[in-house]
């Protein structure tokens, strides 16, 4: 069964399927919206965000993109808010 953003493709083998990002989830939509940021993928969750310079502060925030953020794994997603909140997002990349 496909996931909400995605598309299953294969032989139908569950062996051989691969999910492919769709829409919001698809590596060229968070590019299309580089004018607002950098395109960063969330490997554990499969989402998007946009990292951004704040001015004057030599410090960087980050954005899901608009007009929704969407992720293939949720639960990792929250793993990964805990892990920004409490270690900052260089760790989190990890």
């Amino acid at each position: 069964m496909a996931r909400r953003g995605a598309t299953e493709v294969g032989m139908g083998n569950r062996a051989t399927r691969a999910v492919i990002a769709t829409g919001y989830t698809n590596q060229a939509y968070a590019e299309s919206l580089s004018e607002f940021g950098s395109p960063r993928l969330l490997p554990r969750s499969g989402g998007w965000i946009l990292e951004r310079d704040i001015d004057g502060f030599g410090l960087r925030d980050a954005t899901g993109c608009y007009p929704l953020f969407c992720c293939r794994d949720w639960a990792s997603q929250m793993c990964l808010a805990a892990c920004i909140i409490s270690k900052g997002i260089e760790d989190a990349k990890r």
